[in-house]
């Protein structure tokens, strides 16, 4: 592994975790993890919850911590997928189905067209919007989505 320095310190180790934004505490697993490294848990805990406060509480994040030498820490948080954001904008509609003579009634779920084209600016912000779409379409299709336009 390539060793990363930061101010003369070396990165010793380096933890892949799922946290709910706003809601870190400094108790088990997560204090028993950084604590058996030397880290104030309770400092980790405070920056990630100011760091999240913005976000609802409901929403996993994704973070990774570097643990130093010294006991220092960073952490960087990756992006959200599109497959967990398009879950989270789905809502459930119910439509009539027409079944030989008769109509029935069936819950789908749908996402809204304008989601879709606010999460392509959010999330594929790099790629025109042609191909963002497409890539973001994919996604709803293969969730087995349907589209609503209002």
């Amino acid at each position: 592994m390539k060793e990363l320095i930061r101010s003369n310190t070396l990165l010793r180790h380096v933890i892949d975790v799922y946290l709910k934004a706003g809601s870190a505490d400094a108790g088990p697993p997560l204090g028993t993890i950084l604590g058996n490294l030397g880290i104030n848990t309770a400092k980790f805990c405070k920056d990630f919850n100011d760091f999240t406060k913005v976000l609802p509480t409901y929403f996993f994040v994704k973070l990774r911590i570097f643990v130093f030498e010294n006991r220092t820490f960073t952490f960087e948080v990756a992006p959200p997928s599109s497959t967990y954001l398009i879950n989270i904008l789905k809502y459930q509609k119910s439509i009539q189905v027409r079944y030989f003579d008769r109509l029935h009634s069936k819950d789908i779920f749908c996402v809204k067209l304008f989601d879709i084209f606010l999460l392509c600016r959010f999330k594929i912000k790099e790629l025109n919007f042609y191909s963002a779409f497409k890539t973001i379409w994919s996604t709803v299709n293969s969730c087995g989505l349907s589209v609503s336009i209002i």
